[in-house]
């Protein structure tokens, strides 16, 4: 395999450590991430401190890359936080490869940048939501940075792909996922929807093993990916799952008109207080984040060659149990439900 000088902007999160295990032992790493945290031992692995906000130092990062991956992404609820790492990072990237004659630019988006409100099928054709300024801050910027990248491709050549992963579940991602609706408590889930359709669930090494494949892949620049896994399961079946394997009492309450009035008025409260992560809850975006659609991921697997998990008992012993303590013979917990089993 020909030895290839990979950068991994926002390697240090949960996608990208996972990444960094899966890439060819042959390729030169370089790390990139505000925090410069410390990643497993690697041969040749570099750790480089930098912005992806910060056009000067994104540049030297860049600089002899063959291959970059873009997965940064921000932990906060403020706007212009967000646009700085969504949308800035993936101008000053693009604008990077473009100079530095990068091979490959991999942008990790999200399905939050497609509308799924409607009961259809979604594929790569049918592009991200017309009407971001409708959705929340996160998706409205995936929105711009996709046509970003988009644009750039056009105009300048730029040999990007994008990969939107579903709601990734697995080792290092929790089960108790946001994709399936606000958590009050550690066990209360106030979900998007009304729980019962299947989501676009997706295990982590599915995730890799599709940008891995996007970062070498022939004759698929200027394309996007949609990545979901075979084992369709809804948000009641899987948090009851949850419940099940874990002897815990965990709970769906589906969304209700009620609740959206709620969300409203909580909504009017920030106003008053001036918030800055004040944001209408848009019918469309409480609609699109319920996930009614499903996706078709055909093109990936036959373009990326890529293979995902279809084993559900595979899938919930990553998703489920590998976050889950053993519990013991004496757990009550354990012996009530033997008692209950036994009756």
């Amino acid at each position: 395999m020909e030895q290839l000088t990979c950068t991994v902007i926002g390697g240090t999160g949960t996608i990208g450590r996972a990444l960094i295990n899966a890439l060819p032992d042959q390729w030169r790493l370089r790390v990139v991430s505000r925090t410069g945290s410390q990643l497993p031992f690697r041969p040749g692995l570099e750790n480089v401190v930098a912005d992806v906000s910060d056009a000067r130092a994104i540049h030297r990062v860049v600089k002899g890359s063959d291959v970059v991956f873009l997965l940064t992404t921000a932990a906060t609820e403020d706007p212009d936080d967000l646009a700085l790492d969504i949308v800035a990072g993936a101008r000053n990237v693009a604008a990077a490869c473009i100079a530095h004659s990068v091979r490959r630019v991999v942008f990790a988006s999200s399905i939050a940048a497609l509308f799924l409100g409607g009961k259809r099928v979604i594929t790569e054709q049918d592009g991200v939501d017309s009407k971001p300024q409708y959705r929340n801050y996160y998706a409205r910027y995936k929105i711009a940075a996709e046509r970003l990248f988009e644009q750039e491709h056009k105009a300048k050549g730029l040999p990007v792909v994008i990969i939107r992963p579903g709601m990734v579940l697995g080792v290092g991602c929790s089960p108790t996922h946001g994709g399936f609706g606000n958590w009050v408590s550690d066990l209360c889930c106030l979900g998007f929807g009304s729980g019962d359709n299947p989501l676009p669930l997706v295990l982590i090494q599915d995730v890799v093993q599709a940008l891995v494949a996007a970062s070498t892949a022939p004759a698929i620049e200027g394309q996007s990916f949609n990545v979901a896994g075979d084992v369709e399961l809804s948000a009641r079946e899987f948090i009851s799952i949850l419940a099940e394997r874990s002897r815990r009492r965990y709970r769906y309450l589906p969304y209700t008109t009620a609740r959206r009035w709620q969300h409203i008025g909580k909504w009017g409260l920030k106003l008053v207080n001036q918030k800055y992560a004040n944001r209408f809850p848009w019918k469309r975006d409480l609609a699109s984040m319920a996930c009614i659609s499903s996706l078709n991921c055909s093109a990936a697997k036959r373009a990326l060659n890529w293979t995902p998990n279809r084993n559900l008992d595979h899938f919930l012993a990553e998703a489920v149990d590998s976050h889950l303590p053993v519990i013991s013979s004496l757990d009550l917990r354990l012996r009530y439900r033997l008692a209950a089993e036994g009756s």
